[in-house]
């Protein structure tokens, strides 16, 4: 992930659940309340989507997503940073189903 300057803002990982049968986003970059992380989580088949945003300070960096089943279509995560009024580009993971314990991660 980037910020909207283009400078590395974190990586965006996609966390599965064998016993939830669902996947969520994870945002390693820095918190603050000058800018917003976001974490969409979608499923293809439906279109379906998930969608989390985080702005605030916290003691450790990263940000979590929204879960989404997996159960009738594959799930991948896109993110972005919006800071200033402007958005970063948004990175976006594979999309999985089933995918055991496997993390997969886009820029």
């Amino acid at each position: 992930m980037n910020w909207p300057d283009g400078r590395r803002y974190g990586r965006l990982v996609l966390y599965y659940s064998p016993v939830c049968e669902a996947l969520w986003g994870y945002a390693t970059g820095p918190n603050s309340e000058t800018w917003t992380v976001h974490i969409d989580v979608h499923r293809q088949s439906d279109r379906a989507v998930a969608p989390a945003s985080f702005s605030g300070r916290t003691a450790l960096p990263g940000s979590w997503g929204n879960v989404l089943s997996d159960l009738t279509g594959c799930v991948y995560a896109e993110g972005y940073v919006v800071k200033g009024g402007a958005a970063g580009p948004h990175a976006r993971t594979a999309c999985v189903q089933g995918s055991g314990s496997v993390t997969h991660t886009a820029g």
